[in-house]
């Protein structure tokens, strides 16, 4: 009689079966609240911006009928991000917080699509371990608060993986569909899916053989939707032959520029040690005794990882999460040869979730003897859930400790985007769209800012001497009359020239010092902005009067 239900249960094991209940839901919509909720500090501090809003201001754009791209703002990008943020625009308005409120909610999200990958297997405490790692990864919350499209990916993969299992072996039509829109989706985000998608192919062909793709009509359908779905960058490098890699090509703060052998092997490992350090939220500039415990929970985090994808290959279709990151370690270091903290990070955050799924397998299976376990010694039993807990309890703050002290001391430092916020609330509810805010170049940020306003439906130019002209720009020497810095002074007249009664400007403390030197301004309606850290950062006016 055990021997039989030792082979149903076996059988169930493979098939990778679950009973749904409606506790699952609600476990579901705790969880989002609860990674919504860890995930909303700091949300529009930091990171600092850094082009995101050339996304933004082309989404504001599509909102407002002017532009209907086929790609995003780097060719090798999809324009779904920009097209849902247009829509978003459409019916909330063009409020400058909602770029990175859409990407945390999804983030949030992604933290229950992986309870659901894990719950395709596993019981609730399997899942649960893997969305609350998830939940609490402050690589995760760090990396998607930025409004890039491929800050999305981790979610639409992940995504794409779920509906992926519920669909492989089922003839429902529709799941097929889904499962290529996700897919076509996912790779709209970022081309990095590519790898991905490698991996499913590979599992496909081994488990079904490579007829499959051409015999059995889901993924027939599956590709079709697949390839409509990304129609729209099919098309544009038609009109623009291979345009999508030839900006891949241009690019030159990632791509591996010099491929050899050593090189890539060299590449497999900095991206192997990011995910792991990544996927248990060890900073790179971490000291004392408290990295010492991070570095205990790496290698732990490394025995759950290889235990936790032995154990999936078990189940069915288990083994395709590890195709999917065997396939991305073996690709991604072919051209991209950065991985550093934190900017290059985002490159293998799809990884994230399936990763951690495997390692909460490890976990689970070494929790679950333990809480299942029931002795004569109360004590004993109320000893051992101690530990769990306490130990549980600091794999799941420690990363929120090391993320709030990095944003902190992020804040501390000004690079964070605070002062752009406030300079942004400060003209934006003093003046009328007809209003021109000029914007100076050398401001700390100053084109996001600028970007800001146009969404918004200001006029607001980008004005005087960029930051990669400054060379040309030197101090005013006391002699100024008799040698002026043309550049910097020609810039600006031109500038001036243009000035009305509603022309507001919005400058760095040193060109406003320097200004006021040359062309001998009286400022008024003057107010100075500094972000939460006490830097004084721009200084916004209107000229009064100018005597020269």
């Amino acid at each position: 009689m055990k021997e039989k239900q030792l082979t149903i249960t076996q059988a169930k094991e493979k098939e990778g079966t679950f009973i749904l209940r409606k506790s699952d839901w609600i476990i579901s919509f705790s969880l989002f609240l609860f990674a919504l909720l860890v995930r909303i500090p700091y949300m529009y501090d930091v990171p600092r911006f850094i082009d995101e809003w050339r996304e933004v201001e082309l989404s504001a754009q599509i909102a407002r009928g002017e532009i209907w791209p086929l790609h995003n703002t780097s060719h090798d990008i999809g324009a779904f991000h920009n097209y849902v943020l247009a829509g978003l625009f459409k019916l909330f308005g063009y409020s400058v917080y909602l770029p990175r409120l859409y990407v945390v909610l999804l983030s949030a999200g992604t933290v229950v699509v992986s309870y659901w990958i894990a719950r395709h297997w596993f019981g609730r405490l399997h899942a649960m371990i893997a969305a609350s790692l998830l939940a609490t990864n402050s690589m995760h919350i760090f990396v998607t608060h930025m409004a890039w499209a491929n800050v999305t990916t981790p979610f639409f993969v992940s995504l794409a993986v779920l509906v992926t299992l519920k669909t492989i072996g089922q003839k429902r039509r529709s799941l097929w569909a889904l499962a290529g829109l996700t897919w076509a989706i996912a790779l709209q985000t970022h081309p990095s899916v590519i790898a991905a998608l490698l991996g499913v192919v590979f599992y496909v062909i081994t488990h079904s053989g490579w007829r499959a793709f051409y015999r059995e009509s889901g993924y027939r359908i599956a590709i079709v939707v697949f390839i409509a779905g990304y129609s729209n960058m099919i098309i544009h490098n038609i009109i623009k032959p291979l345009d999508s890699f030839l900006w891949v090509k241009r690019k030159d703060y990632a791509l591996n520029q010099e491929f050899s052998i050593g090189g890539y092997i060299e590449n497999i490992l900095e991206m192997i040690m990011e995910l792991i350090r990544s996927l248990s939220s060890t900073f790179p500039d971490g000291e004392g005794w408290l990295h010492g415990i991070s570095f205990l929970i790496m290698i732990l985090f490394i025995i759950g990882l290889t235990h936790g994808f032995r154990r999936l290959m078990r189940f069915r279709h288990g083994s395709l999460l590890l195709a999917i990151v065997i396939a991305s370690l073996l690709v991604i270091p072919i051209l991209n040869d950065q991985y550093e903290f934190y900017l290059w990070t985002r490159y293998i955050a799809y990884l994230f979730p399936l990763c951690l799924v495997a390692i909460a397998v490890g976990f689970g299976d070494w929790i679950q003897p333990w809480i299942g376990r029931r002795d004569k010694h109360k004590q004993r039993n109320i000893k051992r859930g101690t530990v769990i807990l306490a130990a549980w309890a600091v794999i799941l703050i420690l990363p929120l400790y090391y993320l709030h002290s990095y944003a902190e001391s992020y804040i501390q430092s000004g690079r964070d985007n605070s002062a752009e916020f406030l300079a942004f609330r400060t003209l934006k509810s003093e003046h009328q769209k007809q209003s021109i805010i000029a914007v100076d170049k050398q401001g700390k940020q100053a084109e996001a800012l600028s970007k800001m306003f146009r969404v918004k439906g200001f006029n607001s130019p980008l004005v005087g001497i960029d930051p990669n002209e400054s060379l040309e720009a030197q101090e005013v020497p006391s002699n100024w009359e008799e040698e002026k810095d043309f550049t910097f002074y020609t810039r600006w007249e031109k500038v001036f020239m243009k000035d009305t009664p509603d022309t507001w400007y919005v400058l760095s403390m040193d060109t406003k010092d320097k200004l006021t030197l040359i062309f001998g301004i009286t400022w008024k309606d003057v107010k100075t902005i500094q972000g939460k850290g006490g830097h004084l950062t721009y200084f916004i006016c209107r000229i009064d009067s100018m005597e020269y």
